[in-house]
């Protein structure tokens, strides 16, 4: 009898995929596998509903956070980090360490992040250069309701930042459509695959 693995990530992998783990490696600059990464990108791009680019990083859900601060923001900038639990506290963190201010809404653990939280924080924070919020708090399971977070940033605000690990594969997740600049997650939550990939979703303004 197999155990039963029921942590949020990793989580347990359908047999499928761990037989497909055991295929023979090919070379990582070969026809193949350029195949394979131009179909496992095209598949994301479905399950995002979008046509931007979709990058994978040999990295954890935290590396490809770190890869959108890093990437996006520049030390000094300022970022609105709305948090309700503790992975919106580290995505915070990862900002703060990066050289980012950080203009903080504190929401109490156990309750989403809505609009009424994100419109005073604009305007509390007119100049900042990204908005930061987690869509599934894993440390509370709570979800926050991204479109309407959203609805109250103008197409010229803060670039918007969205922490998808624990979310992309388990609910709907649709960054063109909500207005989400820069995404990231995982392969070992939602998407039930081995640990070891971070991705990323970028917008043309991302």
């Amino acid at each position: 009898m197999e155990p039963h693995l029921f942590t949020p990530g990793p989580v347990a992998v359908p047999h499928a995929v761990r037989v497909a783990g055991a295929a023979p490696l090919i070379g990582h600059r070969s026809e193949p596998y350029f195949a394979l990464l131009g179909e496992i990108q095209g598949r994301l791009r479905r399950l995002l509903g979008t046509d931007r680019p979709v990058v994978l990083l040999p990295s954890s859900g935290t590396g490809a956070l770190e890869a959108l601060v890093v990437n996006l923001l520049a030390p000094g900038e300022r970022a609105i980090s709305v948090s309700c639990g503790a992975f919106g506290d580290r995505f915070r963190e990862i900002a703060a360490r990066w050289g980012v201010a950080i203009h903080a809404v504190d929401i109490p653990w156990g309750s989403a992040a809505g609009p009424e939280d994100v419109a005073p924080a604009l305007k509390e924070c007119p100049d900042a250069s990204a908005l930061l919020l987690t869509h599934n708090e894993t440390s509370t399971g709570v979800a926050t309701d991204l479109a309407a977070c959203l609805s109250v940033v103008p197409p010229d605000g803060p670039l918007v930042l969205v922490d998808a690990v624990s979310s992309l594969g388990a609910m709907a997740c649709r960054p063109d459509a909500w207005g989400v600049d820069g995404l990231a997650s995982c392969s070992q939550k939602g998407l039930m695959t081995p640990p070891g990939l971070g991705l990323v979703a970028l917008s043309e303004r991302g």
